[in-house]
């Protein structure tokens, strides 16, 4: 079959759905966006993910014909990949239950993190469910865990570095075949493996990467403890291969989705285990306490007497090239800075575009609309993301700027003595 007679329908309004949709239609598959198990409104062009280039790529395929929006529920279609953001799976469940209850043989795809077991148990259903009414079909399913990150969308979906597809039957591997010839050919390394063993890998690959942040986060704080150099000890731990050179940096926490996901779905694994483990719920724990990093360096700063003073933070969204402030660490630093009285100005580039601050945040905030605005007579500077134009920062202004001049900085974008050599107190994490 070619791919331009094969019609895909993807549900779901995430960032991932709408990334899937848009990609596969630019593949030349005939593509139509649905209502996914968690919608309750009309499907529609979402412009708050902040995506780079996604818009335009959605816009185009869209104006094409090559993807189009669906408000019924259901359409006919050879392959159904669903991208499930929710957290119940007895509704995504049901949702594949109704979409498998006709007389013709469906071939669905899944994609969520919902945790180790998912396949199984909607495979078993699904099963189960012929049996007891009588059916005699064979519905294929296939696994396909998470793999887009926000901010590198397009990228991730046709050049992910690990592509898992899981899935039982001979027949659903020929079909994930099929796709991975047609769309992923530059995936850096793929395997086909059993639905629950592409969860497992998925999953703990993700735990981690999250445990390593929160190791390095932690050595980090020694090594500041002990006033050594940060910088000069992980360059040096990244020249051992055992060691490498990824997820290196210090920092004031993740935040997302993924990560803290993955860490809860082995956690539960584990809690299901005889062995159990201590490592994901210290991951956790380590992780949540860098959030408070900058308040409390802000905190022994000004020698705890911080009420009615006003701060500058730049960068809300939990990682740059996205808008998302979920599990953001400013959403800790906001709540605990309001908490005592501090007057909060908040930019970023793209993060605040489609977002309320009642939505995250228990005090209120100044959205400010460039760089600069806000730092004139502030107390502080914070900085919580790693955006570009953050890391060409002008120091001689912000020295003229600030009331005080000093810089908390959760992401280490510069070098502390170029910072102090312009006049600026300047406190890093590990510096």
């Amino acid at each position: 079959m070619k791919s331009d007679d094969l019609r895909i329908n993807v549900y779901g309004d995430s960032l991932e759905s709408w990334a899937i949709a848009a990609c596969l239609a630019q593949s030349d598959f005939k593509t139509s966006i649905c209502k996914g198990p968690e919608s309750e409104v009309s499907i529609k062009v979402n412009q708050t993910y902040s995506e780079p280039n996604l818009d335009l790529l959605i816009d185009d395929m869209l104006s094409s014909g090559k993807l189009s929006m669906k408000q019924t529920l259901f359409n006919k279609a050879n392959i159904h990949w669903i991208v499930y953001k929710g957290k119940s799976l007895d509704q995504l469940l049901k949702f594949i239950l109704l979409l498998c209850d006709n007389s013709i043989p469906q071939k669905i795809i899944i994609t969520t993190n919902l945790g180790v077991g998912t396949h199984d148990f909607i495979s078993s259903n699904i099963q189960q469910t012929a049996i007891n009414e009588s059916f005699s079909l064979c519905h294929e399913l296939i696994t396909i865990p998470t793999f887009i990150r926000e901010g590198s969308a397009i990228k991730d979906f046709y050049s992910p570095p690990l592509l898992l597809i899981g899935t039982d039957s001979i027949e659903a591997k020929n079909t994930a075949t099929y796709l991975l010839e047609k769309t992923f050919e530059k995936a850096g390394n793929t395997r086909l493996l059993s639905g629950s063993e592409v969860e497992v890998v998925n999953n703990a690959v993700s735990a981690f990467l999250a445990m390593r942040v929160s190791f390095v986060n932690e050595l980090a704080n020694l090594i500041e403890e002990q006033q050594l150099s940060f910088s000069a000890i992980i360059e040096a731990m990244s020249c051992d291969p055992r060691f490498g050179n990824i997820y290196n940096q210090a920092g004031c926490g993740f935040g997302g989705i993924a990560l803290e996901q993955s860490v809860s779905n082995i956690q539960d694994l584990f809690k299901n285990s005889e062995s159990g483990s201590l490592m994901m719920k210290a991951t956790l724990d380590i992780n949540n306490d860098q959030k408070d990093i900058l308040f409390r360096k802000f905190w022994q700063f000004y020698n705890s007497d911080i009420s009615g003073k006003r701060v500058v933070i730049w960068g809300a969204s939990f990682r740059a090239n996205t808008a998302s402030l979920t599990n953001s660490p400013v959403i800790n630093l906001v709540n605990a800075l309001g908490s005592e009285n501090v007057e909060v100005h908040i930019y970023d580039p793209v993060a605040f575009e489609n977002f309320a601050d009642s939505e995250y945040f228990d005090f209120p905030i100044t959205i400010t609309k460039s760089l600069y605005e806000a730092t004139e007579n502030a107390d502080a500077l914070f900085i919580v993301t790693d955006w570009e134009e953050f890391k060409a920062a002008d120091f001689v202004k912000l020295k003229n700027k600030l009331k005080k001049p000093v810089i908390f900085d959760g992401r280490n974008l510069y070098e502390p003595e170029e910072v102090k050599r312009n006049g600026l107190h300047y406190f890093g994490i590990g510096q």
